[in-house]
This record gives C-alpha cells, sequence and structure tokens, in this order.
C-alpha cells in the first residue's frame, strides 16, 4: 500500500529489490507491464505525481485488502484497476505484443519488465546461460528474478548465469561489493 501512495503522491519510480535495470528508465512515464497475458503487475511501474490511475489503486487496495491472501492488493488489483481504466470486460483481451496505450498509461509485454516467467526463475541461475544476456534480453527494459520464489537458491559468481552477468554489467558497484568475500550472494 505505501509503494502506491508514494507514487501517487510524489511520482516516480517503483522497482521490487529483486529486480536489474538494464535500460535508462528517465524517458518512460505512466508505465506498467504485463505478468502475463491478461495480467498487469506491480513490480514496477512509474508514474507522474497524483495520476488517476494511481489514486484509484489506491482506493482498490483499501476496498480489496485481505490480510490472509498473499498478492491480493498487487496484480489483481492494477489489472482490475486498469481494465476499469480501458473499458475491457475479458482479460484475455487485456494484452499486447507491443506497448498498448490507454488513455495516457502504456502497458508493456511481458519480454519488456518480465521476461522470464516467475514460474521458470531458475533460468535465472543456470551456469553459462547468461553468455547470450545481451542478445537474448535486448528488448527487455529490465530483469525481475522472483525472490519470492528463489530465496534459497545462490547465485555463483562468475557462473555466467544470467543473473550473474546481468549484476555483473548492469550494477557493477554493488556486485563487487557482494562478491568481494564470497564466491555467492
Amino acid at each position: 500500500m505505501m509503494r502506491v501512495a508514494v507514487v501517487w503522491r510524489w511520482g516516480g519510480i517503483y522497482s521490487d529489490t529483486d529486480v536489474i535495470c538494464m535500460r535508462n528508465m528517465a524517458l518512460f512515464n505512466n508505465t506498467l507491464g504485463y505478468i502475463q497475458p491478461g495480467r498487469l503487475a506491480n513490480g514496477f511501474f512509474k508514474f507522474e505525481p497524483r495520476h488517476i490511475v494511481m489514486h484509484k489503486l489506491m482506493v482498490e487496495i483499501t476496498q480489496s485488502f485481505s490480510p490472509t491472501v498473499w498478492a491480493k492488493i498487487g496484480p489483481p488489483a492494477i489489472t482490475a484497476v486498469m481494465k476499469r481504466e480501458c473499458q475491457v470486460k475479458r482479460s484475455e483481451k487485456f494484452h499486447s505484443k507491443v506497448p498498448y496505450t490507454c488513455g495516457n498509461v502504456t502497458l508493456y509485454p511481458e519480454h519488456y519488465f518480465f521476461p522470464i516467467h516467475y514460474r521458470h526463475y531458475q533460468e535465472y541461475f543456470v551456469a553459462n546461460r547468461g553468455k547470450t544476456l545481451h542478445q537474448e534480453f535486448k528488448s527487455s527494459l529490465l530483469l525481475h528474478t522472483w525472490n519470492k520464489a528463489n530465496h534459497n537458491n545462490p547465485m555463483f559468481v562468475g557462473g555466467d548465469s544470467i543473473y550473474d552477468v546481468a549484476a555483473r554489467t548492469y550494477c557493477p558497484a554493488i556486485y563487487q561489493y557482494a562478491s568481494r568475500r564470497s564466491h555467492f550472494f
């Protein structure tokens, strides 16, 4: 709830902590991404201050909050808000293979923000898989590594996994610090 309130009030970017940004996001505004066809995600978004969608999302999450249901106020809430905003009734019609603009909000296909589906999070940690990072993810803006699922999987330094290569390339200072005294983090 706080992420939505802060972005509504001051505008800006919200990103989960398990995201590696691969492009400058300053050029984007009022942006959301699909996590899968028909379902938007809230692990990354960017909005201008006091945007109506963020206000409507605050209303939605206060009405649908359920303390025993994980993610109830996450993807289901933002998807419901945007379906109403875009006047779309059926989820399967609420998806595009290219960025789609609804009002002044741009919705990006999965490969932009969530190129590896959370059910396949292990792909981030396969040795040598990162050698093709720049080619395989050339249209991706960021990588979401799904810590909720992968928190027990160490990233081995120098293993050239997708995560290893992306962290080394796009977060060099953090990578160097995190790997200074260990062969994994």
